[in-house]
């Protein structure tokens, strides 16, 4: 089976998570080397952002080591009912998070 690129695995990944990922978690997750993804990311964020992707709803940031997904600024208006009925809170997020990782729940069939 023929490698994936690493940008479409990057880009994959900030996508689905909807969330900032740290670059060592990317490393983790694809297994490659940090400088390599870092490059990788970098190509991903000006594909993203050149003149000809300037119709895309969508541009990579970067935030110090955390790198993420997001919709540009004018298309907004159009997400901003939705996003904010789907997402938690971040504090109520943190207490999930908190219980699931100190209170692992069985799982019944």
């Amino acid at each position: 089976m023929k490698e994936l690129p690493l940008e479409r695995i990057l880009e994959a990944l900030l996508f689905s998570t909807g969330i900032g990922m740290d670059i060592d978690e990317l490393v983790s997750i694809t297994g490659k080397d940090k400088k390599e993804v870092e490059k990788a990311l970098r190509k991903l964020q000006l594909e993203y952002n050149n003149k000809q992707a300037e119709e895309s709803a969508l541009m990579i940031v970067n935030d110090g080591n955390t790198w993420r997904m997001i919709v540009r600024e004018r298309y907004t208006p159009f997400t901003a009912r939705i996003v904010s009925e789907l997402e938690m809170a971040k504090p109520v997020l943190q207490t999930l998070a908190v219980i699931a990782w100190k209170s692992p729940v069985m799982h019944q069939k």
